[in-house]
């Protein structure tokens, strides 16, 4: 009998789901997705000045995450986590979202810390990697918040979760309908790049052989860069700094003129791309960074198959 894991991740801009299959034959057993969801929710767009989620923001949510419900109804699930991240950690009515989301989806949500965060992207890229010595730095630009992390092997060595993230920094400084000026994403890159400043000398200390760019905001811009002929493999600096002079020439972001670009990305590519030329000059990183697979939903199942084989009833639940 096949046994399924699934991992769901309710981020800022995007709701994300996997159902994983869980290879025994191999040592040590591994998990195989074969179900994969996404859909783009904005949470954070949602929090309105008292720091409290809207309606509609709610409500896009419980959409999404029923319609997970009814995928997963599919498979005999022998374990399901659901963690949310730095949009319902930030939320003033968190709890009572919280509790309809749970509703919607029909298992227990957990609102994780950026540590832990960080820690399940760091397992999730590392899952679908060759196993090597190398030290690799991993950087995830979310909805609200980037995880930043530096590991060797399954041991993570520094990390941080920052509340920067490729929307907020769409609402604050490239809102629907502005201009991308010159000014305004000097004043981006300046936010982000004092954000990771403070945390930079952790990670250079370290040191890294490698890069990687995980979820949304790096594989959009991984898409980007390519296919406008501004780097052949990956993320550099360079490609990265043509983008720029690009996106403000243009004054706006032109889904027909930028090839490989997705239509759900194209709100958030000035704000994910101001914090990630910011990461790339407070790191010192030249490239080229490339698109890691897996990220947090990874990083779920890879716990889950270690909780499975040591207790197979650890993620009972019944709903209140």
């Amino acid at each position: 009998m096949k046994t399924y894991l699934a991992a769901v991740d309710l981020g800022s801009n995007s709701f994300r789901a996997s159902v994983g299959e869980i290879q025994p034959g191999v040592q040590p057993p591994t998990v195989i997705a074969v179900e994969r969801l996404k859909e783009t929710v904005r949470l954070a767009a949602g929090l309105d000045i008292a720091g409290n989620l809207d309606e509609a923001a709610i409500q896009r949510g419980e959409v999404v995450l029923t319609a997970f419900r009814n995928t997963f109804s599919q498979y005999p699930l022998a374990a399901t986590r659901a963690v949310a991240t730095n949009t319902l950690r930030l939320a003033h009515n968190a709890g009572a979202v919280k509790k309809r989301f749970e509703l919607a989806l029909g298992m227990p949500i957990q609102i994780i810390s950026g540590e832990e965060e960080a820690q399940l992207i760091y397992q999730g890229i590392s899952s679908q990697l060759p196993v090597n010595n190398e030290r690799r730095l991993m950087i995830d630009i979310g909805g609200s918040s980037t995880e930043i992390i530096v590991g060797q092997g399954q041991d993570v060595l520094a990390l941080a979760s920052l509340p920067i993230g490729c929307l907020t920094f769409t609402k604050d400084f490239f809102p629907m309908g502005s201009t991308i000026s010159e000014q305004a994403m000097d004043a981006a890159i300046s936010m982000a790049y004092k954000e990771i400043g403070t945390v930079a000398p952790r990670f250079k200390t370290h040191g890294w052989q490698s890069c990687y760019g995980s979820s949304g905001t790096a594989k959009g811009l991984v898409a980007v860069l390519k296919g406008s002929g501004y780097a052949t493999m990956g993320i550099t600096r360079i490609g990265l700094e043509q983008l720029k002079q690009r996106l403000i020439h243009d004054g706006s972001v032109k889904l027909d003129q930028l090839p490989g670009l997705k239509k759900d990305r194209a709100l958030v590519l000035a704000g994910g791309l101001s914090i990630m030329l910011a990461a790339f000059y407070a790191l010192d990183i030249h490239g080229p960074m490339v698109a890691g697979e897996g990220a947090l939903r990874a990083g779920v199942l890879a716990e889950l198959r270690r909780e499975y084989y040591a207790n197979a009833d650890s993620n009972a639940w019944i709903p209140d």
